[in-house]
């Protein structure tokens, strides 16, 4: 995991054009995310907004791991946790096809993880998006979201690390 809070904040560092002078950025192929894994046990289904509403979680060891809230009025609340320190994004959410678009609108960085449910030290964010191919599932009676990253844009630079190449959130 160390590995990855390094990799964040080098993206959060960067220019914007991570793809030609990092050659550790993902680069994520609209047309080839596929968020099967092709398990037999597991079929997947398209998303809908009445099946996003809640809370999706996926929390490893050490407190890191990915939060996302989402409300019946599109908005939404992702939270990256990265050890002792958080960023919050709101945003608004919809559904584009099989895609699950946030534009961001706030954002922060919380410098310890209770701080991160507060509601104040957002600031606004410009060109802030994030697009996930989206599909859920249901496996042993637990709601399962699978989100793979398309397109990861905070404040206009190209951001693809902040997130795996596949997430499964449950639904809390």
């Amino acid at each position: 995991m160390s590995a990855l809070v390094a990799f964040l904040f080098m993206l959060s560092c960067s220019s914007g054009d991570e793809q030609k002078s990092n050659p550790a950025v993902t680069v994520h192929d609209e047309q080839e995310n596929d968020v099967s894994d092709n398990s037999p046990s597991e079929k997947d289904t398209p998303i809908n907004y009445k099946s996003l509403i809640g809370k999706w979680s996926l929390i490893y060891g050490g407190n890191y791991g990915y939060t996302f809230r989402f409300q019946n009025n599109y908005k939404s609340l992702v939270t990256l946790y990265l050890g002792n320190e958080a960023l919050v994004f709101k945003g608004v959410y919809s559904i584009e096809g099989k895609n699950l678009v946030i534009n961001i609108y706030e954002m922060k960085r919380a410098k310890d993880i209770a701080s991160a449910s507060y509601p104040g030290g957002f600031q606004k964010a410009n060109s802030s998006s994030f697009i996930f191919r989206a599909s859920m599932n249901e496996k042993n009676r637990k709601k399962i979201l699978k989100i793979v990253p398309v397109k990861i844009r905070i404040d206009g630079n190209n951001s693809d690390g902040y997130f795996e190449p596949l997430i499964k959130l449950s639904n809390d």
